[in-house]
């Protein structure tokens, strides 16, 4: 069943006996099976006694929604090098973050955490990921704030994230502005890529946020005000 299918993707010997391919394949899975059948709010799916068993307000569906993230955070964290299945990976976070059913559920699952841990100023652990995953993995990170209680709480969270990039591009910008023809370098030109692409996640998810109606409405008019710029009436 899908409990033992996440289960396996997330952790024990068969975790680690996939290939990385094999595992690019569930997660593409995971992400269209657990949000659209699995993951659903009980009263969405009264009347369907298979898919409410996996309801997110259920035990079950929580379960299962921590297996996702785990999943998805192993993936990401600890295979170095496979550019698509990060990307996968970061795709299965952001589809689990936009749904409010879920997105309420992931700030309790100590895989987010270490995520979240790994997009921290000064770490370096999502430094192997590709532009494109860190693009799908920082709009992950931003929607899950829009889960947060109140708008002082999912104001600063975002602030936050915005900070950790702010400070990235400061570094960058720095390491050219010391070192003649750095910016022709090709780690630095891969890093300025990176950033811009999270810079795109970050906005995309602001946007996301700023006007959705499952966004608590002092939320949105904080978020429209500082991060968009918008004067809301």
């Amino acid at each position: 069943n899908s409990y033992n299918f996440a289960g396996a993707v997330s952790g024990g010997a068969f975790a680690e006996a996939l290939s990385p391919r094999l595992a690019e394949a569930l997660l593409w899975a995971l992400e269209r099976l657990a949000p659209t059948y699995l993951l659903r709010p009980t009263d969405e799916v009264l009347g369907c006694q298979v898919v409410s068993l996996w309801a997110a307000d259920t035990a079950a569906g929580g379960v299962l929604l921590a297996r996702c993230v785990e999943s998805a955070a192993l993936r990401l964290l600890c295979w170095a090098g496979e550019s698509p299945l990060a990307l996968q990976a970061a795709r299965l976070l952001r589809t689990l973050a936009r749904q409010p059913y879920c997105a309420a559920g992931l700030q309790q699952q100590p895989a987010w955490s270490r995520v979240l841990g790994a997009h921290a100023p000064g770490s370096r652990a999502l430094a192997h990921v590709p532009p494109k995953a860190q693009r799908a993995l920082v709009e992950a990170l931003a929607c899950a704030g829009g889960a947060m209680p109140g708008a002082v709480a999912a104001a600063g969270y975002l602030h936050e994230l915005c900070a950790v990039l702010s400070g990235r591009f400061d570094e960058v910008r720095a390491a050219m502005t010391g070192t003649r023809g750095a910016a022709m370098l090709p780690a630095v030109q891969t890093l300025v890529v990176s950033l811009s692409q999270s810079a795109r996640g970050l906005s995309r998810a602001v946007g996301r946020l700023a006007w959705s109606a499952d966004v608590p409405s002092e939320a949105r008019i904080d978020l429209q005000r500082t991060l968009l710029g918008c004067e809301v009436s």
